[in-house]
């Protein structure tokens, strides 16, 4: 994976973590598979999502002591989803958080965001055409 805006150094460490998220992240292509009336879904981060943020972000440390990160999904359509990310000193239990609940949190956080708000309008704009699926 190249991006760019990424000096060298950045981009080795986003090449070495790049495969293992994208193996970790298809749990959620699973979760999706198997919960089918389900769009959004709430989960621990994976310490590989958080340092693609870090290098991303060119921040130093994102796991600061007693915070525990999560990730907000929403699916779109078959292999299209997108994902925000929020950290709190609470352990929720994830799995046990509804669907409305989900997407609260992801409203909250992942649409706060003025880059997340643009891809999540863009993608629903995308599937109302029918052209995503």
């Amino acid at each position: 994976m190249s991006v760019p805006f990424l000096t060298p150094q950045q981009q080795g460490r986003l090449t070495h973590v790049y495969d293992e998220v994208a193996r970790l992240v298809e749990m959620d292509r699973s979760f999706f598979e198997a919960w089918p009336d389900c769009s959004y879904r709430v989960r621990r981060s994976f310490r590989a999502e958080i340092e693609v943020k870090t290098i991303l972000a060119d921040a130093v440390d994102q796991f600061p002591a007693g915070q525990i990160w999560f990730t907000i999904v929403k699916q779109f359509g078959p292999r299209v989803r997108l994902r925000g990310f929020f950290q709190t000193n609470i352990c929720l239990k994830a799995d046990l958080i509804p669907e409305a609940g989900c997407r609260q949190l992801y409203e909250a956080v992942a649409l706060a965001n003025p880059m997340g708000r643009e891809l999540d309008r863009a993608l629903e704009a995308a599937f109302e055409k029918g052209g995503g699926q």
